[in-house]
């Protein structure tokens, strides 16, 4: 008996047996004295099914003098007496018949003896099998019933038997024997049907005896590449293929649909039983089980044929391609319920140690691929449906009766919760799936861990993922993630991960590379930097850098009064601007304005009865931008220089953001910074001109340390970013109110411009 076991038998009372039943000691000394002929010597716990306070059904592999059996036992609870009253005894002395121990209100079994599978004696006799299989098969199946062995593949007590029949011949059958409700839903299975061919090729059934026999079909299964040498991802990812094409070509004619609030309803039965198994579990059980049922409730997704209980198990690779084995849960649900189930058990095999961790995230990556060629997969659809999936597996390790069952049930019960955080944070960015394959990797802390390990040399096997937030997201572009990481020393750290949702930054990445090498990480000696680039993964369009401690200098820069700030954000951006890194990318004016059209355009649209004015802005706009300079030499520029694009963190500044990095006129980098600074200003104090004194030292500073004329050229940029600002404060909700007044302000700038330049 395990360790875990005893509190269990100290919360049952109902259930008398129930400490017998799981003591292999006190069980065997139990069917020593019951079954006196037969020699046993050893006995071993296989299969639970436990339901509390009402019965529990265990299975044992019992070992004699005459080899190995199985037996299972039954145990019930004092309102149940009835029911062992009523067992029939035997007709005549030869006739097995179940052993009833009323003191403790058990029944025990042996094998071949089932008390919903009345066919087994027959099944499994070399007397009746062969009269048994002839009339069951179909006479048109041309199978003569010459059995020449037969081998049990699985029996689950009063649930089903797989027998494999070898015959004569060379042909090989598989005869299934089920419950009635089973019967019914394999009996409906048998006649499923794919590009016009049966997935089963059914040679005989029996209503009477609810037994269907099938040919066999030779091929190993899927889990066979859980234990070679090599990496072979092949059959994966043509089982997604395959689970694809199953669910678009199949018919959905006499498919049950699956009933969701059934679903729900029996999930919610497994939880309390749980909870029942580890009571220490309880409240997480019952918030993790509510919020799950919340998510479920409200998946707005397509539905469609499924095979209902998908995973490597059911999975044949055969020569002629990948083949099902089992449909006796085809339904009509949705699609990512058999992604989900699949990667579920993948899991729950890591766990149990029959498959290493990185080959089970290599399996469900080559699943995902093969499944996302023919059609784009819905990732946090599958991160519900694997969390789902994974508290339906919860109670397997005490099922089979697994050493460590309690510590197994708790590894699933976090990783389900893993997954449920997953689920939220794809659906705050579910734009990323589709458009990103293993999107649903970047937000799952086990899978993110390795993906970190893999790609950032800093890191170590010690270091432990404790959390994934989501920072940033900007739809269908992009999306910046923080990872949090205790280290062995209990220091913490942080890492942004980068997201571009088209496709991998390589220019942005190897820009941050190239800058960091260039004077701007610590051997700078001016404290001028930008945060440490880390490592990449372009499979999933991410590159990493380490998160910095700062402020945004908005506060510090509008507060301060000897304006030693306003010279170092100057002294930052010409760094930048005369570094000589390079770039392929470039900016004229003339893209500036066709930018600022665009952006224009929508805001008339938006504002119509402000149309002409607008239209009027950039008429304007397009007039100055003609006196622009034209370049002479590349300049490197930000393109996006604001004041929450810079960290302050004591003596440090810190760049961020240089995703526009290019060649272009560096006066548009100061007018940028200006004008936000001025319209943030604008919408705190009030007071366009509130840091009036800070930008003007800012702008002198710049032009000092460049040796520029650009007064000209940063007094028209301000007016353009200003003008980009009526198009800001329309799409952002909560600046609406202050449209009206930048659209004056603009109107002003442009009189005062107009007049000095043109």
């Amino acid at each position: 008996m395990q360790p875990e076991d005893q509190p269990l038998i100290g919360r049952e009372s109902e259930i008398l047996g129930l400490h017998i039943m799981l003591d292999e000691s006190k069980m065997l000394a139990l069917m020593r004295q019951y079954m006196q002929d037969v020699d046993i010597f050893a006995l071993t716990k296989v299969y639970i099914r436990y339901k509390p306070e009402t019965n529990c059904l265990v299975k044992y592999l019992i070992e004699s003098g005459s080899g190995s059996t199985t037996c299972y036992v039954k145990a019930y609870t004092a309102k149940d007496s009835a029911k062992l009253e009523s067992i029939k005894t035997a007709q005549n002395a030869n006739q097995i018949i179940p052993i009833i121990v009323k003191k403790h209100l058990m029944i025990i079994y042996p094998f071949p003896l089932d008390a919903k599978l009345k066919v087994l004696p027959r099944l499994l006799s070399p007397e009746s099998l062969p009269n048994l299989l002839a009339r069951a098969l179909y006479p048109k199946a041309q199978v003569q019933p010459h059995i020449q062995s037969s081998e049990i593949l699985q029996y689950k007590p009063e649930r089903r038997l797989v027998l494999k029949l070898q015959l004569t011949s060379g042909e090989v059958l598989v005869a299934k024997a089920y419950t009635d409700q089973r019967y019914k839903l394999a009996n409906l299975s048998r006649r499923r049907k794919l590009h016009s061919q049966h997935l089963l090729d059914v040679v005989g059934r029996s209503s009477k005896h609810k037994l269907l026999v099938f040919r066999w079909i030779e091929g190993r299964n899927l889990t066979h590449w859980y234990h070679i040498n090599q990496n072979d991802l092949a059959p994966f990812y043509e089982c997604g293929q395959y689970l694809r094409c199953f669910h678009q070509k199949s018919k959905p004619k006499r498919v049950i649909h699956k009933n969701t609030a059934n679903f729900l309803r029996s999930l919610q039965s497994r939880t309390e039983d749980l909870a029942h198994l580890m009571p220490k579990l309880k409240s997480r059980l019952t918030h993790l089980t509510s919020q799950l049922l919340e998510r479920l409730q409200d998946l707005k997704a397509d539905k469609t044929v499924i095979h209902g209980d998908f995973y490597a198990s059911q999975v044949l690779v055969t020569p002629n391609g990948n083949r099902l084995i089992d449909f006796d849960d085809v339904c009509y649900w949705y699609s990512a319920y058999d992604i989900g189930t699949f990667i579920a058990h993948l899991e729950f095999d890591s766990l149990g140690g029959d498959v290493s961790f990185a080959r089970s995230q290599s399996y469900r990556r080559a699943l995902l691929q093969g499944y996302g060629e023919l059609k784009k997969n819905h990732s946090y659809e599958i991160e519900l449906f694997t969390a789902l999936a994974l508290l339906q597996l919860a109670h397997q390790p005490f099922r089979d009766a697994h050493p460590q069952w309690a510590a197994s049930i708790y590894h699933l019960i976090e990783r389900c919760e893993q997954h449920l955080q997953s689920f939220k944070l794809l659906s705050e960015v579910n734009n990323l799936e589709g458009r990103l394959t293993f999107s649903s990797e970047l937000f799952d802390l086990p899978y993110a861990r390795q993906l970190l390990l893999r790609s950032i040399k800093d890191l170590s096997s010690a270091d432990r993922l404790i959390c994934i937030a989501v920072t940033r997201y900007k739809a269908n572009k992009r999306v910046m993630i923080e990872y949090t990481l205790e280290r062995a020393n209990g220091e913490r750290i942080s890492i942004l991960g980068k997201v571009r949702i088209k496709g991998f930054d390589k220019r942005t990445w190897h820009a941050n590379k190239a800058l960091y090498n260039a004077q701007f990480g610590p051997n700078g000696n001016d404290g001028i930097q930008v945060p440490k680039p880390l490592g990449c993964s372009s499979d999933h369009h991410i590159w990493f850098q380490s998160k910095v401690a700062g402020k945004s200098c908005f506060d510090l820069f509008c507060q301060q009064k000897s304006h030693s700030l306003s010279q170092r954000i100057a002294q930052a951006l010409h760094k930048l601007h005369f570094n000589h890194i390079e770039t392929d990318r470039h900016h004229s004016n003339q893209d500036e304005i066709r930018l600022l059209e665009e952006y224009l355009t929508l805001a008339a649209n938006q504002l119509p009865t402000k149309a002409p004015v607008i239209q009027n802005i950039l008429h304007n706009c397009k007039t100055l931008a003609d006196e622009l300079c034209t370049a002479t030499q590349p300049t490197l520029i930000h393109r996006d220089f604001y004041h929450d694009q810079i960290l302050v963190a004591d003596s440090e500044v810190y760049l961020l953001d240089l995703d526009l990095l290019c060649y272009g006129s560096p006066a548009l980098d100061v007018g940028n910074f200006v004008a936000h600074i001025e319209e943030q200003c604008l919408r705190e104090f009030g007071q366009v001109n509130y840091a009036q004194q800070q930008t003007s030292k800012f702008v002198e500073h710049y032009l000092e340390l460049s040796g520029l004329n650009l007064n000209r050229d940063i007094e028209i940029y301000t007016l353009l970013s200003w003008a980009r600002h009526i198009y800001i404060s329309q799409r952002i909700a909560q600046r609406n109110d202050w449209t009206e007044q930048i659209i004056e302000l603009c109107e002003q700038r442009i009189t005062r411009l107009r007049y000095r330049y043109l």
